[in-house]
């Protein structure tokens, strides 16, 4: 499914958002950044999906979730933030409005 017949879409479903999950790994990152901007604009529906990614040994992957949660505001990433800051490379802006 092409990235933008799924900005089309007026409802996600479990089929898009796992299209959308392993869009993140596409080589060319204009993909990347696309599926990214999706799945935060996405929000509550996508973050089972993305926290399960939490433990992905991939730490690009691991980078892209963490951005697109804090982008979501999403609490339970507190703990792991704080265990991978390395590999998050958030600013301090965005961790201060995770915790915020």
């Amino acid at each position: 499914m092409a990235l933008s017949a799924i900005e089309k879409k007026s409802a996600y479903d479990e089929e898009t958002i796992l299209t959308l999950m392993e869009t993140l790994k596409d080589p060319v990152p204009y993909i990347q950044s696309e599926a990214m901007f999706l799945l935060e604009r996405l929000g509550k529906p996508a973050i089972p999906y993305l926290l399960k990614q939490m433990d992905s040994p991939d730490e690009t992957q691991k980078w892209r979730v963490f951005h697109i949660l804090a982008k979501n505001k999403v609490r339970k990433i507190i703990p792991l933030l704080k265990q991978n800051i390395k590999a998050a490379q958030i600013t301090v802006h965005e961790a201060k409005e995770i915790i915020s």
